[in-house]
């Protein structure tokens, strides 16, 4: 198995980090856009079998531990963007990266909202801030240069896992 076929958990492991590290860049503030969310819906589409659903689940629940939320919510977030990409997946091959990108902004929309309907209903109280609306919108507007980056970290991968 090529090294280079563990980018992609890679690359999630250290945006996972970053997001949570106790300095955040002045470039984004307390508005980290969810980059994890981003690969994830990157490597779904394109390569789904490198991504494995409990790499995704260990991953999450990493990200719960370090973050101090309910344990779970991350695992559930990736797999049901996963999951939700997975559905899409033919029907987004060789269309144009507009479509990709609507795509993504659909199926973050929906994950972001299992995110805040959780944590309200555990809250006793809706959580909707413009804090939240802000990190979407930052998510969403940064996903084309993303998309650009992690399509040339796929570029350099084996086309297929076996030919690793």
């Amino acid at each position: 198995m090529s090294i280079k076929l563990l980018y992609p958990s890679f690359l999630i492991i250290i945006f996972i980090l970053l997001e949570l590290a106790p300095v955040k860049s002045s470039l984004f503030g307390q508005f980290f856009p969810s980059i994890d969310l981003m690969l994830v819906y990157f490597w779904s589409i394109y390569r789904p079998e490198i991504t494995k659903n409990w790499f995704l689940f260990l991953a999450g629940l990493l990200k719960d531990v370090i973050s101090g939320t309910v344990i779970g919510i991350n695992a559930l977030l990736y797999l049901s963007m996963k999951g939700i990409s997975l559905t899409r997946r033919e029907s987004y091959s060789d269309q144009p990266f507009f479509v990709l990108w609507r795509g993504f902004i659909i199926i973050f929309f929906v994950v972001s909202a299992i995110k805040w309907a959780v944590f309200s209903s555990l809250a006793g109280h809706s959580l909707f801030t413009l804090n939240v609306f802000i990190q979407f919108l930052i998510t969403v507007i940064l996903y084309p240069i993303f998309h650009a980056l992690f399509s040339s970290v796929s570029m350099t991968m084996p086309a297929r896992a076996r030919d690793a």
